[in-house]
């Protein structure tokens, strides 16, 4: 890695108490700086939302690992075509990812043995404000930038997901989450297969790592 890139290093309790875990367990998205396994607890007992600001792909991936660990994904979208790409592509059921227009839908019960993702990927108002919090039920909204109606949905966030953002908006998000400096201006520096996770217990640097089914999974579907 660059030297210019500062290094976040937290120990095994300091990665569980900000919903990243370093077992193996979990969701995993990539490698800390260390090497080691770095994975979000997206789908857990207490009721959770997340934000993902970044690309498709990004939350497309998160989306087939919650699949893969046994989740039901319900996906609200303008974007139905390549998120219906994804869903056939991956061969799941239609009973475990539904992908749905941004009218107002029923989310499936959740419980710990069928844990529910519902991802946002919307040009509306978000729509999570009508859906009941649950546990095992998990909110993740995708964001391309910051927007004024979007900045309460960040700033009451329990994970924040953050690929590359130009200066502007890197100071607008380090203002609204009062970011240490630093850490402002790693997020408009950061290489294209890096995220910064953010919670209220820490940051964390993460390399993102593609499997090469996924790798062959996207490039078919574009």
């Amino acid at each position: 890695m660059s030297a210019h890139y500062p290094r976040f290093h937290a120990g095994p309790t300091a990665l569980r108490a900000m919903g990243v875990n370093i077992r193996g367990s979990g969701l995993i998205i990539g490698e800390t700086v260390g090497g080691l396994a770095a994975a979000l607890d997206l789908l857990r007992a207490a009721p959770t939302r997340a934000v993902v600001i970044g690309s498709l792909n990004l939350a497309r991936t998160i989306a087939l690992r919650s699949l893969g660990l046994g989740a039901s994904v319900v996906v609200s979208t303008w974007r139905q075509r390549p998120w219906g790409e994804l869903a056939r592509g991956s061969g799941a059921p239609t009973r475990l990812m539904t992908v749905t227009g941004e009218d107002r839908f029923e989310p499936p019960e959740a419980t710990e043995t069928s844990p529910v993702l519902i991802i946002h990927d919307t040009s509306s108002m978000p729509q999570d404000a009508r859906i009941a919090p649950a546990p095992w039920r998990t909110s993740l909204h995708l964001l391309s930038g910051l927007h004024p109606l979007t900045q309460h949905i960040l700033a009451g966030a329990d994970v924040l997901v953050l690929q590359q953002v130009d200066v502007q908006q890197a100071t607008a998000l380090g203002r609204l989450l009062r970011l240490p400096p630093p850490l402002v201006g790693q997020l408009s520096t950061l290489g294209p297969l890096q995220v910064v996770v953010l919670s209220k217990a820490g940051t964390l640097l993460v390399n993102l790592v593609s499997t090469p089914t996924e790798a062959q999974l996207f490039r078919a579907i574009g």
